[in-house]
């Protein structure tokens, strides 16, 4: 009963409902750590995002890749986004369970359908790559894109680049162009080379359609944003929503 009353708070606190205010949160950093450890064994999907976060980087308890993966899986069976990008993680790359990019891909598509971009950008590079199957470059556009569009640099970077070297029809350089040109102007370093190329091979009709699509482009997409930093816990750090490591994602070509 307590442990079910603790996740009943926790949420309550969390999201800001109805009478969260009189919810006794803990003082103390010690406090907060246990709270939230009885909370996830209640079965609160974000105390068990935050658990696993605390097994992951070894804050306030030792690190252990096997626990973290254990309640990242968890939490993200529950639907929490972040989770299902974590869990994504550890499958793709082995973090506390055996090594498996193809049952990542499931859940890094989880994540990204609720707006984790690194998600959708994690799961292009593996269609793209035919690293969880075969090499599916139509797919990996897709997912590319949804991260592209999200503001994701780097996603408008293998975006550009896939329809710069695609085969056949599905090539468009002045699609590719407009994505790099983007990219580029958001400060990725190293573009003017594959610009340049393409600005030379294309002709008249798509050089002005390749400059009207980088307008449209700047017009509708956001600007990127900041990561979007959760409540700190008391004493702690706050967890940061795209928070990663070296390595967490492949990076853009």
């Amino acid at each position: 009963m307590r442990a079910a009353a603790i996740a009943a708070a926790f949420a309550a606190s969390w999201t800001g409902a109805a009478g969260a205010q009189q919810v006794p949160v803990p003082e103390t950093y010690g406090g907060a750590i246990r709270w939230y450890a009885e909370a996830a064994e209640a079965g609160s999907a974000e105390a068990q995002f935050l658990l696993g976060l605390q097994y992951e980087t070894g804050t306030a308890r030792p690190a252990d890749p096997g626990e973290a993966a254990r309640w990242f899986a968890a939490a993200a069976q529950a639907g929490h986004a972040l989770a299902q990008y974590k869990y994504a993680l550890a499958l793709h790359y082995g973090r506390g369970v055996a090594a498996d990019p193809a049952a990542a891909a499931p859940w890094y598509a989880r994540a990204a359908q609720a707006g984790v971009r690194e998600a959708a950008f994690n799961l292009g590079h593996l269609l793209e790559t035919g690293g969880s199957g075969e090499a599916d470059p139509a797919a990996a556009a897709r997912w590319y894109r949804l991260a592209a569009e999200a503001g994701l640099v780097r996603a408008q970077v293998n975006l550009g680049l896939l329809y710069a070297g695609a085969a056949g029809a599905a090539r468009d350089p002045a699609e590719a162009w407009a994505w790099l040109d983007l990219a580029r102007e958001a400060g990725r370093a190293g573009l003017d080379p594959p610009l340049a190329r393409l600005e030379a091979a294309m002709t008249g009709a798509e050089w002005e359609r390749a400059r009207a699509r980088a307008r449209a482009l700047r017009e509708r997409l956001p600007a990127r944003a900041a990561p979007r930093a959760r409540p700190p816990l008391p004493g702690g750090p706050a967890a940061v929503d795209d928070e990663r490591g070296p390595g967490d994602q492949p990076r853009g070509r």
